[in-house]
């Protein structure tokens, strides 16, 4: 790693920062070496059913000749894996603009190198015919590869400004514009918006937005002390009782705005006829002007069908799909009592998604399912509302 930080004109106000770092990472044996000993001569799991009309299986003669506990799925990976590594790098510009307020401005990269990824090496080329006589080794079933050949690269800009506490006021504000590729991105949820590998003869191909992706994300915090009662700038002089009321309020928040992930649209339909994962062909512009949880998108968009005779993988690339975005205020209001010297108690009302917004969350995105652009879930609780009572000392 190296880095540099430079007063740019020697007044302390402004400070230009920089760097670059190289970082490797070593294959753990648990999540990515398992593939070498999940499969025979190591291997190979088998089970038997007994019932009370026919014991298959006993203690003595826990594996019984002649019958079939289960099938083997192999498991492979490149012999010869390098490590994964990824650069990355910043540069910024901060600048004190008074004594109490600073912005800043920031430059973010990084790009990953043999990244490992998984995908199925026994799927045939899309055509006619049985699949397991098709295969490239037709004595097994799907089998799964590990090799170390994905990429990514991020390019990202950071803005803050931020207010220190000060008349009773302190705030942050943060800007975020990002964009981040890759290919077969590890899913941040679940792997709600991924779909796999299509075609291991083609990687390449599925490069796409990172299921990570968020391209816009704006986020503010707020403390402000109300300038009400003793020592504020109103109504400092007020009697015990009144400030008792009017003074001592305090009033936070937390807003939060980003845009949506990315998801791909998938199909259940074998249209390849390569008994492995699938996407439909985009027909039309699935925007719709005015989108609902009902149809999220044009779902005539898509389409898993193919002349009789014809056999293809879709044309739909990976996270070509954008979803809902997060929008969320969070408020609190906060009453001090002081009770005595270095004691005072709080009183708090805390509203979270205060406005109530609703997130949606991923649409359904098989086109073979009849929910198909329809959304069924949120990603943000409704509102809540809080109240506490603290003991600052």
């Amino acid at each position: 790693r190296i880095g540099f930080a430079w007063r740019v004109l020697g007044d302390n106000r402004t400070v230009v920062r920089g760097g670059y770092g190289i970082f490797y990472n070593r294959i753990v044996s648990a999540n990515g070496l398992s593939t070498m000993y999940r499969g025979l001569p190591f291997r190979r799991s088998e089970a038997f059913t007994n019932s009370r009309a026919l014991t298959v299986a006993t203690w003595e003669v826990p594996f019984p000749a002649g019958i079939s506990g289960g099938g083997l799925a192999p498991q492979g990976m490149n012999g010869d894996f390098p490590d994964a590594y990824i650069q990355q790098w910043s540069f910024g510009v901060q600048r004190e603009l008074t004594r109490k307020l600073v912005f800043e401005a920031t430059y973010l990269g990084s790009k990953g190198t043999r990244l490992p990824i998984s995908f199925n090496i026994n799927i045939p080329e899309p055509g006619p015919g049985a699949i397991p006589a098709r295969r490239p080794w037709r004595q097994w079933g799907n089998i799964n590869y590990r090799d170390a050949i994905g990429t990514s690269n991020l390019h990202a800009l950071y803005t803050r400004i931020e207010h220190r506490f000060a008349s009773g006021l302190s705030f942050l504000n943060s800007y975020t514009w990002s964009k981040s590729l890759d290919i077969d991105s590890p899913p941040a949820t679940g792997g709600a918006g991924e779909s796999g590998i299509i075609n291991f003869r083609n990687i390449r191909n599925e490069r796409g937005l990172s299921e990570f992706d968020i391209r816009h994300r704006f986020t503010s915090s707020l403390v402000y002390e109300l300038p009400f009662g003793t020592g504020k700038r109103w109504l400092s002089g007020a009697s015990p009782a009144a400030n008792h009321i009017l003074g001592g309020w305090e009033l936070t928040g937390i807003v939060g705005v980003q845009s949506g992930r990315p998801y791909t649209i998938n199909t259940t339909r074998d249209m390849a006829n390569t008994g492995g994962n699938n996407r439909p062909i985009l027909v039309g512009d699935p925007k719709l002007a005015n989108p609902t949880p009902e149809r999220w998108f044009n779902t005539g968009a898509f389409s898993d069908r193919l002349p009789a005779g014809q056999f293809a993988f879709g044309n739909v690339g990976s996270n070509t799909m954008i979803g809902d975005g997060v929008v969320n205020f969070d408020l609190g209001l906060f009453k001090n009592f002081a009770v005595r010297e270095g004691l005072r108690v709080q009183f708090r009302t805390e509203f979270f998604n205060a406005f109530n917004h609703a997130n949606f969350g991923i649409p359904v995105r098989n086109v073979n399912s009849g929910t198909f652009g329809r959304v069924q879930a949120t990603t943000t609780l409704n509102r809540q509302i809080q109240f506490g009572l603290k003991l600052i000392f």
